[in-house]
């Protein structure tokens, strides 16, 4: 009995080596949208489970040596963390290159390699950036494009109203904009129409998630 667990757990670490040393980023189309949303949400927690999402915030500038190439002492401190720096800036990088799949978005990674000669391997945290930038509109443009998003939702006496509070938490999460509990209310209770069950219903539950 003893041999087998010991096989069973063996094979168990066997697997989630293999698991680890295998995983891919997730494909990044070049799309807004939902597209976009779904790409930098699963990427993040990516780059989290390979320990390289630290490298996506720009106080990781502050951690890399003057040149990517050194040299580095590596019989101190500094030098061990300088080469530690630029070695998961070169991975974070790599997964950038994997999950692109397009030649416009490859090309954003050319790019970061021709901006500083010291670091031809590019900068992920500007890289980082610039993506932010050009796919998450600016608060202004992603308030009126929640308010468009949500003048568009029905609700029918047929459809769960339950869907309808998913479909704002959905808008939500899309936009980067939250919305009040009191406007989620005004929003159902304008989509429940004359049906004054319905009204009730949606009310109640919107209530409930509070």
């Amino acid at each position: 009995m003893v041999a087998v667990t010991q096989g069973v757990s063996a094979a168990a670490s066997s697997v989630e080596v293999v698991t680890t040393t295998n995983s891919k980023p997730p494909t990044f189309s070049g799309k807004h949208g939902d597209d976009w949303t779904i790409w930098e949400m699963k990427m993040i927690a990516h780059l989290m489970d390979k320990g390289l999402d630290e490298c996506l915030e720009p106080n990781f500038e502050n951690r890399r040596p003057a040149k990517e190439k050194g040299p580095f002492d590596l019989t101190t401190e500094d030098g061990k963390k300088a080469k530690e720096a630029v070695d998961l800036n070169k991975k974070v990088m790599g997964q950038f290159i994997q999950a692109f799949s397009t030649i416009t978005l490859l090309n954003k990674v050319n790019l970061q390699k021709k901006a500083d000669k010291s670091f031809p391997s590019g900068k992920g945290w500007k890289l980082w950036k610039e993506m932010r930038d050009e796919y998450n509109p600016d608060d202004s443009i992603a308030e009126a494009e929640l308010e468009l998003a949500m003048s568009k939702l029905k609700l029918t006496n047929k459809k769960n109203p339950r869907k309808i509070i998913k479909e704002i938490a959905s808008c939500e999460v899309k936009y980067g904009i939250p919305v009040s509990d009191s406007k989620k209310v005004a929003q159902l209770i304008r989509l429940g129409g004359r049906e004054y069950g319905t009204v009730i219903t949606v009310t109640q539950m919107c209530k409930k998630t509070k």
